[in-house]
C-alpha cells in the first residue's frame, strides 16, 4: 500500500534561501519545457525528452541533470490529463526528487538534498508514525514549500496486513416482543416483559425499564 510520510525540513535561513532559488529555477524550467511542448505539439516524456533536454540544459545551466531529466517528466505528466490548454507551473511549485538527488539519513532525521550550489545536509522533523513509514520509503518525494516553510513528501510503500478471516458467523433475528435473537444458544434473546427490558441468557442477568 502506497502512502505519503510528510516531514518538515529545519532549514536554517541560508538553506532556505538556496531551496527558494532551486525551487524558482526549477519551476521556470518547467515553464520553458512547457512551452516547448505546446508549441512543438509534443508531449509524451521521451519526445519531449529528445526535443528539449539539451537546450534546458543550457538555458537553465545550474541546474542538474537529474533536476532536468525530473523537470521533463513532470511536464509530461501534466500533459496527460489532457493537452488543450497550456501548463504554467507557480513559481514555488513543489518539485520532484528521486534516490539520485535525495538521501534519506534516517537514523538521524537527516537528508541529503541537491540544490544549486551543491548537495544541503538538512535535519528534518516528524511524528514516531512518519519516522517509521520512512524505513520503507520508496520512490520519488516532493520538496513542497508552504507557509514559509520546506517539507518533503515521500512516498512509502507500506505492507498491508494480511485480513482476519472469520471462523464462523453469527445471525440475529429482529422481532416484537422478542427484540432479538441470535443464534449462537437457544436462550439467548432479549424481550420486553412488563415494561421493562430483559436480557436473558448465560452471560446476561440484568433488566432496565424499557424507556431508558
Amino acid at each position: 500500500m502506497k502512502l505519503t510520510a510528510k516531514v518538515k525540513l529545519d532549514t536554517t535561513p541560508d538553506q532556505r534561501d538556496i531551496l527558494h532559488c532551486t525551487m524558482k529555477c526549477a519551476n521556470n524550467a518547467r515553464n520553458y519545457l512547457s512551452g516547448r511542448a505546446w508549441e512543438e505539439r509534443v508531449f509524451g516524456h521521451y519526445a519531449l525528452h529528445k526535443l528539449a533536454y539539451y537546450d534546458t540544459r543550457s538555458e537553465f545551466s545550474d541546474l542538474s541533470s537529474q533536476i532536468v531529466v525530473r523537470c521533463i517528466a513532470d511536464v509530461a505528466d501534466s500533459y496527460k490529463l489532457g493537452n488543450e490548454t497550456q501548463r504554467v507551473f507557480k513559481q514555488y511549485g513543489a518539485i520532484s526528487y528521486d534516490s539520485r538527488i535525495l538521501h534519506w539519513y534516517t537514523d538521524r532525521l537527516e537528508v541529503s538534498i541537491w540544490a544549486i550550489g551543491g548537495r544541503l545536509r538538512i535535519p528534518y522533523k516528524c511524528g514516531e508514525h512518519q519516522r517509521l513509514m520512512l524505513h520503507a520509503l520508496q520512490g520519488q518525494a516532493d520538496l513542497v514549500y508552504r507557509d514559509g516553510e520546506f517539507y518533503l513528501h515521500q512516498v512509502c510503500n507500506i505492507e498491508t496486513p494480511d485480513p482476519d478471516i472469520p471462523d464462523g458467523w453469527l445471525g440475529v433475528d429482529l422481532g416484537v416482543v422478542t427484540i432479538a435473537a441470535d443464534t449462537l444458544t437457544d436462550n439467548n434473546t432479549i424481550g420486553i416483559s412488563n415494561r421493562f427490558i430483559v436480557s436473558e441468557g448465560e452471560n446476561n442477568a440484568e433488566s432496565r425499564p424499557s424507556n431508558q
